[in-house]
C-alpha cells in the first residue's frame, strides 16, 4: 500500500469501520460481522518451502541447512487482516487496496492465502512438539477482498481462474 493509501489505513484501524466494510462487501450490508469479535493479528508472514534446483537455478533469498538442504524464504505482507473470533465462529479477514489495476492482483490474493495456511499448519506442528496438543482443528478459513481505489474502471483480471491457459 502507497503512501496515498496511508489514510486508509489509519481509517480502517477502527475495527467498526473495517467491520462495516466487510459487510458491506462480502454480505451485501447484513450486519454478520460485529467488530467487538475483531482481532488485529500479525500482517507480515515469513514461511519457508525446501527446494530442489535444477541444473544452475538460483535465488535471490536463500540458504542451507546442515545438510544441504535449499530452502527458499517467501514474505509477504497484507494491508489489513483481522481475526473474526466469535464463539463457533473463526475466520480469518484479509483486504488489500490497489490504487491501481494490478495484473497480478490474483495471484498476490493466491500467494497471501497459501502463505496464511502454511503459517497455521507449522504452528500447529509446534505446538504438538510442545506438548500442546489437542484435537486436530479445522485450518481458519481466509476470506480476501481488494478494495480497488483507483479513478478508472479495473481492468485486470478478478479472479485467478481467468488467468489460466484452457487445459480442455
Amino acid at each position: 500500500m502507497g503512501v496515498k493509501d496511508q489514510g486508509l489505513q489509519e481509517y480502517l484501524r477502527d475495527n467498526e469501520r473495517f467491520a462495516d466494510l466487510v459487510n458491506g462487501t462480502l454480505f451485501a450490508g447484513k450486519q454478520i460481522i460485529e467488530a467487538s469479535y475483531l482481532k488485529e493479528v500479525q500482517r507480515k508472514k515469513r514461511v519457508s518451502c525446501q527446494l530442489q534446483t535444477i541444473g544452475s537455478s538460483t535465488h535471490k533469498r536463500k540458504s542451507s541447512d546442515e545438510n544441504g538442504v535449499k530452502f527458499i524464504y517467501l514474505e509477504r505482507e497484507r494491508d489489513f487482516l483481522r481475526l473474526y473470533d466469535k464463539p463457533g465462529c473463526r475466520v480469518l479477514l484479509a483486504c488489500e487496496a490497489e490504487s491501481r489495476a494490478n495484473y497480478e492482483m490474483p495471484v498476490r490474493c493466491f500467494t497471501y492465502d497459501g502463505v496464511e495456511y502454511t503459517d497455521q499448519l507449522k504452528s500447529r506442528k509446534r505446538n504438538r512438539k510442545r506438548g500442546k496438543h489437542r484435537k486436530r482443528r479445522p485450518l481458519v478459513p481466509v476470506f480476501h477482498q481488494v478494495l480497488y481505489l483507483g479513478e478508472t474502471r479495473w481492468q485486470s483480471k478478478k479472479k485467478l481462474q481467468e488467468m489460466m491457459e484452457s487445459w480442455r
